[in-house]
């Protein structure tokens, strides 16, 4: 008897254990079962909305002559207004670049006239000091000896001639300061002028340079 009773008892604990399982297997069963049938009606659902955009979508009729024929036009405008656009910036490229060049070339010519002027001036200047040491720094009496020039000729020479000759070189010395002055006076002018000029050249370019860039804006 007791062993019919420890084997019923083991049949029975089997029992139980594969009872067991089998229920973890249907449990596993029904929740892969409810996640499928999740994913097939999120399909469903995603189908339905496809379809219905597809339905409310405006739909272009090909026949549409009228639609055609705008569209077309639109076209051709667009081509029109491409190929004008791109003369107009190849030509006015063409004649900014050219007003350039000449503008560069009048400034360069100028330039070179300032330069010419200047070195005229400055030789005028050194002549003149030139002129002035001269002028400022006599040659030397000669010198007697034993009481007689080496030049007897001069020696009779009177006072007064002498003291007027003396005043006389004192005279040009005074108007060569005074031409000197002039001369720096004239050489200032002509840089004041100079810088005046130079500004405004400065100004005019760029003047025609906003311009310029004003014209190229326009025209984008």
């Amino acid at each position: 008897m007791r062993n019919m009773r420890d084997e019923m008892i083991e049949n029975i604990r089997r029992l139980s254990d594969l009872l067991e399982s089998e229920t973890k297997r249907l449990q596993a069963a029904n929740n892969e079962r409810e996640h499928w049938e999740k994913e097939a009606r999120d399909l469903k659902n995603a189908l339905n909305e496809q379809r219905r955009l597809l339905e409310e979508k405006p739909r272009i009729p090909e026949t549409d002559s009228e639609l055609r024929a705008r569209c077309e036009e639109l076209m051709r405008e667009n081509a029109e207004l491409a190929a004008d656009l791109l003369k107009k910036e190849r030509f006015g490229g063409d004649g900014e670049s050219r007003e350039l060049r000449e503008l560069e070339q009048k400034y360069l010519a100028e330039a070179q006239n300032w330069r010419r002027e200047r070195m005229a001036l400055e030789n005028q200047i050194e002549e003149l000091r030139s002129e002035l040491n001269s002028q400022n720094n006599p040659k030397p009496k000669p010198r007697k000896i034993n009481g007689y020039s080496t030049l007897p000729s001069h020696t009779s020479i009177p006072t007064s001639e002498t003291s007027s000759a003396d005043e006389s070189t004192a005279t040009l010395g005074s108007n060569g300061t005074l031409e000197n002055g002039n001369v720096h006076a004239e050489l200032e002018r002509q840089k004041r002028l100079v810088n005046v000029l130079r500004r405004k050249l400065q100004h005019q370019q760029i003047e025609r340079f906003q311009q310029s860039r004003s014209f190229c804006a326009t025209m984008k």
